[in-house]
């Protein structure tokens, strides 16, 4: 029997944050997901540990539920997590590849349960990306990517370690870009904020950046976009006000950071 077909739980418009700073890497995301039968819901958890040393966070359209009760079939974050339960955390070209080719063939597999069903239009082919914050034996910071691609008749994934600057963003960066190299006036007060500016202008170095003040930007950004976005296009890759952080520190490992005062940070399940 056919199963019927999915509706998308899409993290469109996700925007997750990496902030290198003296502790080590700084990972906060929005709690926003979007789907065409509940629109807007803001109480999901984006940031996922792999392990001590390890943080995954994904954007995009990572979540697909069945249409009748919503329950998850398939989800990128839960996939990488499988992964490295499996055969543990090893980076290296040859660890990549073989993730890279297990998630093409997990999201294939997913899709062939659904004959007939294609996955959503995705922007400039990206139908979501999984991104990976973590410390090495050196604890040298690194953030590795893996987009996964629709062209509208071929799924691939592609990985590649990103250049570390004053901040990386992943997911609707279209307030971010406006920020750094726009001239609209209506951001221009946004632009002109003392202590985000060295991010925007990247020229705060990460030895300089204190944790509190790399959440203090990270979670600023996310609500600003949350806020501004509508300004720069019409679409449903909504961002949400609120925000996960979570420190992948030097000392500690992977640890949930607080983002507001006096609360508690998240409570997620552990890896598998």
């Amino acid at each position: 029997m056919e199963l019927p077909s999915p509706a998308t739980l899409a993290v469109a418009g996700t925007l997750v944050v990496v902030v290198p700073n003296q502790e080590g890497l700084l990972v906060c995301a929005d709690r926003r997901t979007y789907d065409s039968e509940r629109g807007d819901v803001d109480t999901n958890l984006k940031i996922g540990k792999l392990n001590k040393w390890a943080a995954v966070a994904s954007t995009g359209h990572t979540t697909y539920v069945r249409q009748s009760d919503f329950s998850v079939e398939y989800d990128a974050n839960d996939e990488a997590e499988k992964f490295v339960a499996a055969n543990g955390f090893s980076p290296s070209a040859a660890y990549w590849n073989s993730l890279e080719a297990q998630i093409e063939a997990d999201f294939t597999r997913y899709a062939g349960k659904h004959p007939g069903w294609k996955p959503p239009a995705a922007w400039n082919q990206i139908l979501f990306q999984t991104s990976f914050s973590y410390l090495d034996g050196a604890q040298k910071p690194h953030v590795v990517l893996i987009l996964f691609f629709f062209d509208g008749t071929m799924l691939r994934a592609a990985w590649s370690e990103q250049r570390l600057t004053s901040v990386l963003t992943f997911g609707n960066d279209a307030v971010r870009l406006e920020l750094q190299h726009g001239k609209d006036p209506r951001f221009e007060d946004l632009r002109s904020q003392l202590r985000m500016k060295p991010f925007l202008t990247e020229t705060v170095r990460a030895d300089s950046v204190t944790p509190d003040d790399a959440k203090s930007f990270a979670v600023w950004l996310i609500r600003v976009t949350s806020e501004m976005t509508h300004l720069l296009e019409n679409s449903t890759d909504h961002v949400g006000p609120t925000a996960d952080c979570a420190m992948v520190s030097r000392t500690r490992g992977f640890y949930w950071f607080p983002v507001d005062a006096g609360k508690h940070p998240p409570q997620p399940k552990e890896p598998r």
